[in-house]
């Protein structure tokens, strides 16, 4: 019996989805991170009573959760290309062509 195929073309290794969402998520917070002094500003002049509170967190909290999903990010890209040639699709070797009759007396 034969091996099916891989289906999966997009992404075959699953710690690159990880990779993906750990990038996305730095990125999100890191832009929140460098808008969150103005909106704090913008929120003691005409309060707000929801988006106060998350940015105080976020000013005290913010270099904390960057650090750590910067972390995040950079483990799960060392285990993506540590693990990439498992994730690989086996590639046939290709079949050597036998010489012919011409190619013979040509040697």
């Amino acid at each position: 019996m034969t091996t099916p195929e891989r289906r999966r073309k997009v992404l075959p290794n699953p710690f690159f989805v990880l990779l993906l969402i750990s990038s996305t998520a730095f990125v999100v917070t890191a832009l929140m991170y460098y808008v969150s002094p103005m909106a704090l500003q913008r929120s003691m002049e005409t309060p707000s009573p929801g988006s106060r509170p998350f940015l105080e967190w976020l000013d005290k909290r913010g270099p904390l959760v960057l650090g750590v999903e910067f972390v995040v990010m950079c483990m799960t890209g060392v285990v993506a290309m540590a693990t990439d040639d498992w994730f690989a699709p086996v590639k046939k070797p290709k079949p050597v062509p036998n010489p012919g009759p011409k190619d013979a007396e040509a040697t």
